[in-house]
């Protein structure tokens, strides 16, 4: 294994021997930094044109006449035979949190390393000066024992905060999302208390905890950052603007057959009217542009009472059974759900809407790229995909509070069970191929099944060890 080391601070910073202890025995180690301070470079490089000189101070270890961006790109462009397995940069000395990224040298070296495709890390200390580097060096040590045997999304790399404090009061680390320090502009209006005309826009909320906070509380800080700046749920909305408009939906939106009219008449002729009540369902059927999971061919006919084919041999379930199944899951919001048939997604992107986290199994590779791409273009995020056998479940030992299987079962399969968590409720079609029922199993907290049958109805058949074969 081949690990680059570089920093913002320079060659002479010390963190470089904390890390080199703790990284011994993994690999190859090597060192390129600026030959000075870089605080505050960001993403510079320099004009490659005339390129920085190199200075080689002993095996493996260089400083450069240049910003901690250019170390990354020097190293992998004209120093090593192969690119790095790994790029770590750090350990800084003071914190690159909330809005600092942007500024960070630090921050900056590890995402040339992520455009690049190399796994990378920022690692920065928290606090003032007695630096203690040793405590972070072996949380990134710890920290790299999981993250070599898994995978992240492509262009992500980690921007890892650690308080300044030895590693034994160290609390936990905690995932983290980019913070906001800065003031938040300030809107014009009128308080009759205070008779003042300004306060400050109130701020979206998140479950997740900002990278500030997590510090200030003793906790490291791990933020998954991205290299691509793509701000994925405005594309959605720009897609919505007359400019871009595609001149074939659009004459499907001048018919209203694609607009939220057409929603609002599937909402309440085909679920209302057929008794689902629940609220948070209808809204978000209300919401989601149906028409975008199917064929263009096929979107004048997205909302009508019907189950449409979305290639493959599978099938987009008609409304009622996709509000009726999700209805049957009794969602609160705070849920961990398994999904087993992705298909266009579109059931997905409902679930996704009315709970934490969705898990989603699709058996054939083309239908699931099209799933993640297709959510990921609609900014939804919390949805975990995976291609392979739903009746066996989610590949990891876990468990799950509901289950949604998209696909007729001749029987429900006991690994779908077993991944069940306590209270949890599995809805799934169960009968032969040609014709099923929705039936739903709630586990209790005494472990027992309750098994209900829901209604009659008609899916493709689950394939899989555990389904038809």
């Amino acid at each position: 294994m081949l690990i680059l080391l570089t920093n913002d601070d320079g060659i002479e910073s010390p963190s470089f021997r904390d890390l080199s202890h703790h990284l011994s025995g993994l690999g190859r180690l090597v060192i390129v930094a600026p030959d000075r301070n870089q605080s505050g470079k960001s993403h510079a490089v320099s004009d490659f044109h005339n390129p920085p000189r190199l200075h080689e101070l002993g095996p493996d270890w260089y400083a450069l006449e240049g910003t901690p961006s250019d170390c990354v790109h020097f190293a992998v462009n004209r120093l090593l035979d192969n690119a790095p397995d790994l790029v770590i940069s750090g350990i800084n000395m003071g914190s690159n949190l909330s809005e600092d990224v942007t500024y960070s040298g630090t921050v900056g070296a590890a995402m040339e390393a992520a455009i690049r495709g190399i796994p990378s890390i920022a690692v920065s200390l928290v606090g003032q000066p007695p630096w203690q580097f040793d405590a972070a060096a072996k949380y990134t040590r710890i920290l790299l024992n999981d993250w070599l045997s898994r995978i992240l999304p492509d262009g992500t790399f980690l921007n890892i905060n650690v308080p300044n404090i030895s590693f034994d009061r160290l609390k936990p680390p905690l995932i983290t999302r980019q913070g906001r320090q800065i003031t938040p502009p300030f809107q014009r209006s009128y308080d009759k208390r205070t008779k003042g005309f300004w306060k400050a826009n109130s701020r979206n909320s998140s479950a997740v905890m900002e990278d500030h906070h997590a510090v200030q509380k003793g906790h490291i800080s791990v933020t998954p950052l991205m290299a691509d700046f793509t701000q994925t749920s405005a594309l959605t909305a720009l897609g919505n603007w007359p400019n871009f408009q595609d001149k074939k939906d659009t004459k499907l939106r001048e018919r209203g057959l694609t607009s939220a009219r057409s929603r609002s008449r599937m909402v309440s002729e085909q679920l209302i009217k057929r008794g689902i009540s629940n609220q948070r369902v209808l809204k978000v059927m209300q919401e989601i542009p149906r028409h975008q999971f199917v064929d263009e061919a096929l979107a004048s006919r997205a909302y009508s009472d019907a189950t449409l084919p979305i290639g493959e041999g599978q099938t987009l379930s008609q409304p009622y059974t996709v509000a009726r199944m999700t209805e049957a899951l009794e969602l609160n919001g705070r849920e961990t759900i398994l999904e087993i048939g992705t298909g266009s997604a579109y059931q997905t992107a409902v679930l996704s809407e009315l709970c934490h986290t969705v898990y989603t199994i699709e058996r054939l590779p083309l239908l699931g790229k099209t799933a993640r791409r297709r959510l990921e273009m609609m900014g939804i995020s919390n949805v975990k995909f995976f291609i392979g056998d739903g009746s066996q479940g989610w590949p990891e030992q876990r468990t799950f509070d509901r289950i949604l299987v998209t696909a007729g079962a001749p029987i429900v399969p006991e690994k779908l069970t077993a991944q069940l968590a306590p209270n949890g409720i599995l809805v799934v079609p169960e009968g032969d191929k040609q014709s099923q029922y929705i039936m739903r199993l709630t586990r209790t907290a005494a472990q027992e099944l309750i098994k209900e049958r829901l209604e009659a109805c008609r899916f493709v058949p689950l394939i899989g060890k555990d389904g038809w074969e």
